[in-house]
């Protein structure tokens, strides 16, 4: 019977360390390049040349997301005198998202843990 507990025991505590790795695929750039510092390198080349660059599309883009990043980020939820729960911030986020993935999907990314939630509230916005 102590076998048997000892076995459960193992079993469980693996089970508890599989738990706290994380799951599915985490990508990070490990040379900090991405496509918005891209654009930028080649647009200050560009500008140096007197040329001009499809990378202010891409720059543009990034922007655009980044504006409904630090929207989403401004959302907050707070108790109102009587009881109610309500949203205070600005409720454009989703559109100025949509429109940085819209110029150009390369914008896309998440630069912190809470995207997702802080996403979704935007979502249920009345």
């Amino acid at each position: 019977m102590k076998v048997q507990f000892l076995e459960g025991l193992k079993k469980a505590e693996s089970g508890l360390e599989e738990a706290k790795k994380p799951h599915g695929k985490v990508f990070q750039r490990e040379n900090k390049s991405t496509p918005w510092q891209r654009a930028k390198a080649v647009m200050e080349r560009s500008r140096a040349e007197g040329k001009v660059s499809s990378a202010l599309v891409i720059s543009y883009a990034y922007k655009e997301f980044m504006a409904g990043v630090e929207t989403m980020r401004l959302l907050k939820t707070e108790t109102a005198p009587d009881g109610r729960k309500r949203w205070v911030g600005k409720p454009a986020a989703i559109v100025e998202l949509t429109n940085g993935l819209i110029r150009d999907l390369r914008a896309f990314h998440l630069d912190h843990k809470d995207w997702f939630s802080q996403y979704n509230s935007q979502g249920q916005l009345p």
